[in-house]
């Protein structure tokens, strides 16, 4: 999900406590800042800190000159060949690549869910809005590598790189004579832990109380369960586990309508909570709220999504 979907999901919470409630309207916000700062931390620990502490054993910087998708599938399937005759996992980076200002190469990466072959494709010049550039100064061009053995996937295998950054992958042999693919390693892993939500709400309650411990704890735990809806999934249980749990797959994590059916769903529930606290014999009833104003909104956007032409 996206941050601000977390964010809300975050306050939401804390207008279910009286509690925050009261004092939001006492003129002490700190509760519902406490729901979104820590609805937000997961991801912000990932994307800010433990990214760029992340070790890498190889690095391929794709020519800005010279694009060419060979020299990247060959590096990819060398790492890979590389982790299954040492059986240590081998940590990759691939980077973007920028032929001037304002100006990325896009190369789509398809890293086999089962087989032995990782193929990379060059697709042109896109600008930073991700649209394709109306000058091309390299032609279309496709390559793959063999790969030595079979490979498993723990998220999407296909992978657009284009602007600003490119992904990291965690090549690990298998006890099996494969070796699984894990797609930006270092994203999802002890932040996303249940325990450490447990721990950070526990801390959170010795210091300013039982209703702050409580949106803290609650709001951290319930960003690593949403994100436990899509492919990737979480490493829910950490420190007791040590890889990320496979994903519902009922969402994608950067769907528009997804997230903002979410945004959506939780201001309707802060209204409700809102309107309960200040006048209770005028609050409209949660059930029939979230149905006529939401649910039957929102089945009609997914209907009309899937119905007319894009």
């Amino acid at each position: 999900m996206k941050g601000i979907t977390h964010f809300t999901v975050g306050v939401t919470l804390a207008s279910c406590l009286p509690q925050a409630v009261q004092a939001g309207s006492d003129g002490n916000p700190l509760l519902f800042i406490l729901g979104g700062i820590f609805g937000l931390l997961p991801d912000t620990l990932d994307f800010k800190i433990l990214r760029f502490l992340h070790r890498h054993d190889v690095e391929i910087v794709p020519d800005p000159s010279r694009p060419d998708p060979a020299l990247i599938a060959e590096a990819l399937a060398g790492s890979i060949r590389r982790a299954r005759i040492t059986g240590r996992p081998v940590r990759v980076k691939l980077h973007s690549s920028a032929p001037g200002a304002g100006l990325w190469h896009r190369f789509r990466v398809t890293l086999p869910a089962a087989g032995n072959r990782v193929a990379v494709g060059y697709e042109g010049v896109v600008n930073t809005s991700q649209e394709m550039a109306r000058h091309a100064p390299h032609p279309r061009a496709a390559a793959e590598a063999d790969l030595p053995c079979a490979v498993t996937t723990d998220y999407t295998a296909t992978t657009t790189v284009d602007i600003l950054d490119g992904p990291s992958y965690a090549m690990e042999p298998l006890g099996d004579g494969r070796v699984a693919i894990r797609f930006i390693p270092w994203h999802r892993h002890w932040t996303h832990g249940l325990p450490v939500a447990a721990v950070i709400g526990g801390a959170l309650g010795w210091w300013l109380g039982p209703a702050a411990g409580l949106i803290g704890g609650g709001a951290y735990a319930l960003h690593a369960l949403a994100d436990q809806c899509g492919h990737m999934g979480s490493n829910l249980f950490f420190p007791f586990t040590r890889r990320r749990s496979p994903g519902l797959q009922w969402v994608r994590s950067g769907s528009t309508l997804a997230n903002l059916g979410v945004v959506w769903i939780a201001c309707l529930v802060i209204y409700w909570n809102l309107a309960r606290a200040g006048q209770a014999d005028r609050a409209p009833g949660l059930p029939g709220l979230l149905v006529l104003f939401g649910f039957l909104p929102l089945a009609a956007a997914a209907w009309c999504r899937r119905r007319l032409p894009r």
